[in-house]
């Protein structure tokens, strides 16, 4: 796991720009070079020519590829493939050992990814069907007579209204590749870091001793894949007194722009049943189809910062477990109700053999760098909950990009409710109140209480779940909106429409400071439902 892991780069004649372009944003191949990626190229013939454009604006000239495409035999010394961003693809498309070599690759788990037009590839190599994918809309039709589910958008000239990356599993596709160049490469950052837990994963009589199990209620009857995606997931959140107009902006957004899974039930977790609510609220949720689902919390948890987050949550999931009503849902989507669901996030959508989909938090904090000893608050948190601190991986802060041990946001998670993590979560925050080595602690810094519920969180799943049963949602879910200013500008999104959940923190920062208020353009469809829906819940009572 030390070395850097490799990725095998398709290039054809009239390659784009944005694979080398220099133009005060990383190029493609740099960014994919500080992502700690060991790169190799590969195209049909040994010396390829840059498109016009790339020729006359970006003065770049022909490369020599490392390899020939007919010389690529087994991709298990891959950890991906990506196509490349070009305007021809025609010497790819007559290769005839490309599609079974991209076949090979998606079997074994590899990332797979292609750039715009290289749609094609993938769909010649059978690689998109039942899948959600993005890519040029002159090839609709081929992807669409490969089984794809094509992203469709309107402004078929400026693709404007056209979708972020979009992550289905292994496979990574996407378009606009100057505009979403560096979305893109953090997809394939986080896809290929999935992909390669789950292919490096103990087998499967092994992994009682690498992580217990968590308990399991009988599987429903009918195939994921047989039922709607709507009747397969739900939605929960939590609700308290003062925060009425962003639940119901949440909830209202999922019916809104939730695309497959606008239908979902929705469950909303509230302390003694709703008591206290505002009226308005109660009133608006049977037309939302939200069905309130009560929870207590003990008051040494209610004493800290959203300390009763994991016992709302835990009353979802179990609300999911139970086969009538709003129940019975094989996936739960759980979000605070400062999110807004702008595009169908299909990544909740776990792919077999994923428990738990995360979003790692927004800063460092309270976190743990991953090169520098574990202190003695992840330690003990660590012990009251039973978690092995040597079943840690890297991964990447939102915004200011540290290296950290897992810490996950506990705002966003996709899971499946059947494995009783989030009962879990309820019960490692319940033990580390309990252990006086953990609140001993909290005295030296006070924003270790305020985000112990996203510690236990984190030491309940790593307690319980391996790495490979864990996926990472793309950087498009839970952006911070409230932090736009702080975002790299490489990451930074351009639109609204460039993400799938965004988080704003609280009702005050909408629409906010200017810093971030750009991103919503004013020709943007959900500028007019935002200033709408936000004046006519003002006065919500």
């Amino acid at each position: 796991m030390d070395e850097k892991p490799r990725l095998l780069l398709l290039l054809d004649e009239r390659w784009g720009a944005n694979y080398l372009i220099d133009d005060g944003r990383p190029s493609i191949r740099t960014g994919l070079e500080a992502a700690g990626f060991a790169l190799e190229t590969a195209g049909p013939r040994r010396r390829l020519s840059p498109c016009r454009w790339a020729s006359r604006n970006a003065g770049l000239g022909p490369i020599e590829v490392d390899r020939l495409v007919g010389e690529l035999v087994d991709p298990a010394g891959y950890d991906g493939i990506v196509i490349l961003p070009g305007q021809d693809y025609s010497g790819l498309l007559a290769e005839p050992s490309l599609p079974p070599f991209l076949r090979a690759a998606d079997r074994t788990g590899l990332l797979v990814a292609a750039f715009c037009r290289g749609i094609r590839v993938l769909a010649r190599a059978g690689l998109v069907a039942g899948r959600r994918v993005a890519g040029h809309a002159d090839y609709r039709a081929e992807v669409e007579a490969a089984g794809g589910r094509f992203a469709v958008y309107a402004d078929l000239g400026g693709k404007s209204d056209a979708p972020p990356p979009l992550v289905d599993g292994n496979l990574v596709t996407g378009l606009r590749s100057n505009h979403f160049r560096g979305a893109m490469v953090e997809a394939i950052r986080i896809a290929a870091g999935n992909a390669r837990a789950a292919r490096l994963a103990p087998p499967p009589e092994d992994q009682a001793t690498a992580a217990p199990a968590l308990s399991r209620a009988a599987s429903p009857a009918a195939s994921p894949a047989a039922r709607p995606a709507a009747a397969r997931l739900a939605f929960g959140l939590p609700l308290w007194p003062g925060a009425e107009r962003e639940g119901l902006l949440l909830m209202e957004s999922i019916r809104a722009f939730g695309g497959g899974l606008a239908t979902a039930p929705i469950l909303v977790a509230a302390r003694d049943g709703g008591r206290g609510l505002a009226a308005g609220f109660l009133r608006a949720l049977p037309a939302l189809g939200a069905e309130l689902v009560p929870y207590a919390a003990d008051e040494e948890a209610r004493a800290l910062p959203f300390g009763e987050k994991p016992f709302a949550a835990a009353a979802v999931e179990a609300r999911c477990r139970s086969p009538v009503g709003g129940g019975g849902a094989e996936l739960l989507a759980w979000l605070d109700p400062d999110a807004f669901v702008v595009r169908e996030p299909g990544e909740f959508l776990l792919p077999a053999g994923t428990d738990l989909a995360f979003r790692p938090v927004h800063h460092t904090l309270v976190g743990s760098r991953f090169e520098a000893p574990l202190d003695v608050y992840w330690t003990a948190i660590h012990e009251a909950v039973g978690g092995d601190p040597a079943a840690a991986f890297p991964m990447t802060a939102t915004i200011d990009r540290a290296v950290l041990r897992p810490y996950f946001n506990a705002g966003c998670l996709a899971l499946r409710p059947e494995i009783g993590l989030l009962a879990a979560w309820a019960a490692a925050f319940s033990r580390c109140l309990a252990q006086a080595k953990v609140t001993a602690t909290l005295a030296a810094d006070p924003r270790r209480g305020i985000f112990l519920h996203q510690a236990a969180l984190t030491a309940a799943a790593l307690a319980r779940l391996p790495r490979a049963a864990m996926r990472e949602l793309s950087f498009a879910y839970n952006y911070p909106l409230h932090l736009h200013g702080r975002c790299p500008p490489e990451l930074r999104p351009r639109r609204l429409e460039d993400l799938f959940v965004l988080r704003y923190d609280e009702w005050g920062n909408w629409p906010g400071a200017e810093d971030w208020r750009a991103v919503l353009s004013a020709d943007e469809p959900r500028a007019a439902w935002l200033d709408a829906r936000r004046a006519a819940l003002a006065t919500l009572a």
